[in-house]
């Protein structure tokens, strides 16, 4: 399973290659990759398509991009084995490639979400008025403190005060 820093290296990978791109395509080839996303595969594929990207974030394991255009987001958990990784068009595809997303620009490269083991997934769900995604840990209720985009403090210990529950915080 991904530790944390390892979490935040692929919210660095994202924010480098894939933030601020436009979803020409997504093929979803595995709907157990996005079996979280209630209305299906093809949904996922078609309410992604032209929009673009924002910035990745990142709170504990669980990863989001927001939509630029609309109140969305993409919510992704790597699981036990999942990779977001960014290879070129014409690399041939992984052994446990599950959903692959191309862009509509000159850079040749596509995102791939690849999950030996299939624990891991991806998901589209409005934002709080925060920013960031609801799901079924977290929902519009949620209290917007508890959703913030700057860390409060740099003490190890204020740290560990914060509530635990719920992908809604950002990268430190």
């Amino acid at each position: 399973m991904p530790e944390l820093p390892e979490v935040e290296v692929v919210r660095r990978g994202l924010e480098r290659w894939v933030a601020h791109r436009t979803v020409a395509e997504v093929e979803v080839l595995h709907p157990r990759a996005v079996r979280r996303h209630v209305a299906g595969a093809d949904d996922f594929a078609h309410r992604l398509k032209g929009h673009h990207i924002g910035t990745p974030s990142r709170r504990g394991k669980y990863l989001w991009l927001p939509m630029e255009e609309t109140n969305q987001s993409v919510l992704a958990h790597l699981g036990m084995s999942g990779q977001l990784l960014v290879q070129p068009h014409e690399t041939a595809d992984e052994k446990h490639l599950r959903v692959r997303v191309r862009f509509a620009d000159s850079l040749g490269t596509e995102l791939r979400f690849v999950d030996q083991r299939t624990f891991g997934g991806l998901s589209l769900h409005d934002n709080t008025p925060t920013g960031c995604p609801t799901s079924s840990r977290t929902s519009p209720a949620t209290p917007s403190t508890r959703c913030s985009t700057t860390r409060p403090s740099t003490s190890p210990c204020a740290a560990s005060a914060r509530p635990s529950s719920g992908p809604c915080w950002t990268s430190r």
